[in-house]
């Protein structure tokens, strides 16, 4: 458990799902039209769109988890720790000779 205030919560969850329900309403609401005015020349369309959708889903997922949030406008600060004092070697007693 850490010792940090949670009164910084980022918006990364929230910014997440908002990408993910706004791609799942456009990928919809094109398989829609594309079941509507189906043709050809639209497929390429939808599935490269489909693709986009995905890869900008992907994005926001590894954003999320490397940043803690979508925007990361702001950078963790770094934490300087003081190197520890040298441990002195302990003394060997030699035995046996």
């Amino acid at each position: 458990m850490t010792t940090e205030s949670t009164s910084q919560n980022d918006a990364g969850g929230t910014g997440l799902l908002l990408v993910i329900s706004i791609a799942t309403i456009v990928v919809v609401a094109t398989e829609g039209v594309f079941i509507a005015f189906a043709s050809w020349w639209m497929l390429p369309l939808m599935m490269l769109g489909i693709v986009l959708m995905a890869g900008l889903v992907i994005g926001a997922v590894i954003r999320t988890i490397d940043d803690g949030s979508l925007a990361g406008g702001r950078a963790k600060p770094r934490v300087e720790t003081e190197p520890a004092p040298a441990a002195r070697p302990l003394p060997r007693v030699v035995t046996g000779h």
